[in-house]
């Protein structure tokens, strides 16, 4: 999919491109992780670190509203992060728990995009083959035949092209036949080098769909052996490090209504027309800063058996504060989660 889909993807509300000079995904991973289990106490944590040589992400490169238009891509990658819970063993039947999460990646920059030639200006130089053509007194070209193919007569007698300067015969016919117009770039040649070239950068920036950092707390509680009861609360902080695209635009030449401006030749000046001064300019795409909430969840369980089975009755309430919750690490991140609801379900185990 990554390497040749292009097309409507209706489960993330987009149209994504795929991109065929993917390569295999290179990382070194890291992790570090500590436990301990006592009669009163338990913890465990672990910190991460994951560096990418050539890290796959979907990059968002137009956006309508909350229409996508994405195309597969690659680049450098850094995600590193840290998760816990410690619990306290209040009595044999009764635990709480304080836990969370952070998650942070950074994406490498991008290749630049290159766009048209700058030349830093121009100079007039003899066109190929002037050595051998002459011209009269109005400056006009005396062919070395005529028309019948015979020796002309009278280009022995005419001008040669190469015994003025190409600046003196502009100077005094103000054009000449004998000359040519030719850009100059930064290295004082002709010859242009990459320099010469518009570039737009595509700095670094976070990664995109990154989840926020999270904290709560939870309670389990047991009640005999058929009766079990729990209770999380957990704040989802504000996720504001969002990932920004750098899209390259290359303007056409408009005036200031807007209408596009036309050269000698009735021609519109798009871009790449050599009369068209202007550069490409950065177009950023940003992720939408995602809000926090608070999510409370209560649950109860009825655990028992009936022959051979094993059976549990569950009643759960989810976000009993019915918070609005959106998520920041869902391709639909616009898409409100339930409110407040409730379930009531059963598992039976054979």
């Amino acid at each position: 999919m990554e390497l040749y889909f292009s097309g409507k993807h209706l489960a993330t509300n987009s149209f994504e491109y795929g991109n065929k000079d993917l390569t295999k995904e290179k990382s070194d991973n890291y992790e570090l992780a500590l436990s301990h289990t006592g009669d009163k106490f338990s913890y465990k944590g672990s910190a991460y670190y994951s560096d990418f040589d050539n890290y796959i992400f979907n990059e968002n490169i137009a956006k309508a509203g909350n229409l996508y238009i994405r195309r597969y891509n690659q680049t450098t990658a850094k995600f590193y992060g840290l998760e816990g819970e410690m619990t306290f063993h209040a009595s044999p039947d009764h635990d709480i728990t304080l836990f969370g999460d952070m998650v942070r990646g950074k994406i490498g920059s991008l290749a630049p995009v290159k766009g048209k030639l700058m030349p830093s200006g121009s100079q007039y130089v003899y066109v190929d083959g002037a050595d051998e053509m002459r011209v009269d007194e109005y400056g006009e070209i005396v062919g070395k035949f005529d028309w019948r193919g015979r020796p002309n007569p009278d280009y022995e007698d005419a001008e040669s092209c190469t015994s003025r300067s190409p600046q003196e015969w502009l100077d005094e016919y103000g054009f000449s036949d004998c000359v040519m117009t030719v850009n100059v770039y930064k290295n004082g040649t002709t010859t242009p080098s990459e320099e010469d070239y518009d570039w737009l950068e595509r700095p670094a920036t976070n990664a995109p769909r990154v989840p926020p950092m999270r904290l709560g707390v939870r309670w389990q509680g047991y009640f005999g052996d058929k009766w079990s009861a729990n209770a999380e609360y957990s704040h989802i902080f504000e996720q504001n490090k969002v990932s920004s695209s750098t899209i390259a635009i290359k303007p056409a030449y408009r005036d200031d209504n807007g209408e596009l401006i036309l050269d000698d030749n009735n021609r519109p000046m798009y871009y790449y027309h050599p009369e068209n001064p202007l550069t490409m300019q950065a177009r950023t795409i940003t992720e939408n800063v995602t809000k926090g909430y608070n999510l409370l969840n209560l649950g109860l369980d009825y655990h028992n058996h009936w022959g051979n089975l094993d059976y549990t009755l569950s009643l759960r309430a989810n976000n009993v504060l019915d918070e609005k919750v959106y998520i920041h690490n869902s391709f639909l991140p616009f898409v409100p989660q339930m409110g407040r609801n409730f379930s009531l379900s059963a598992t039976v185990k054979f």
